[in-house]
């Protein structure tokens, strides 16, 4: 980040809390705009309660109705900034199929095959999704600059588990998967050193 102490920024990455899609394991990515379901925002609010996440300074989000709704619950009374680009990965042909309505086709197991390294058919492909994802990245750290007055900084971000896994897997090394988070997770991280790989360092995990 440009012009702030890049060590006393902490960053909150969250996933939504579920949708219906999610409860029945469905694709549910950049095409589908469902909100959270009743057991979703049930499990938000407990986590609300709880305490779970630490309160934050400023809040970005996804574009998708799942995500301004679990930052509403959240932190009520914040309004997010949005990032179109933390918008989750297009699943293209899959979309809304899970896995025993894929299980026959042909393309979903040259998909499963390469370790989801092909493009969805019709639809995007991982490194797209990831350099996507990394340009809203780069957005949301230059608002953080113009907009920082304190010297200690926590940044919320409520977006998908693609776009997690995106980001992580970009700025702390490892492998995409390493970083899959359920719903109404997510992580901690400092911020320090240098952009690229070990960018971010990971404090906890909600």
């Amino acid at each position: 980040m440009r012009d702030c102490d890049e060590n006393k920024i902490k960053l909150v990455l969250i996933r939504h809390a579920q949708t219906q899609s999610n409860l029945e394991r469905r694709y549910c990515g950049s095409r589908t705009d469902e909100d959270i379901c009743d057991e979703g925002r049930k499990k938000a609010l407990g986590k609300k309660e709880e305490k779970v996440f630490p309160d934050v300074d400023l809040l970005f989000s996804s574009p998708k109705k799942r995500c301004l709704s679990t930052a509403e619950i959240l932190y009520p009374g914040m309004i997010p900034e949005i990032i179109p680009e933390f918008d989750e990965i297009d699943f293209g042909d899959f979309t809304e199929k899970n896995y025993e309505e894929l299980n026959d086709n042909p393309a979903y197991g040259r998909w499963i095959k390469s370790n989801g390294t092909l493009p969805f058919p019709n639809g995007e492909s991982r490194e797209d999704f990831i350099k996507r994802t990394m340009c809203g990245f780069e957005k949301m750290m230059e608002l953080i600059s113009e907009r920082k007055e304190k010297k200690c900084i926590r940044i919320g971000v409520i977006t998908h588990g693609g776009s997690i896994m995106a980001i992580l897997s970009s700025l702390c090394g490892g492998d995409y998967f390493d970083y899959q988070v359920g719903n109404v997770c997510g992580y901690e991280c400092s911020i320090s050193g240098k952009e690229g790989t070990g960018y971010l360092k990971i404090t906890d995990r909600f």
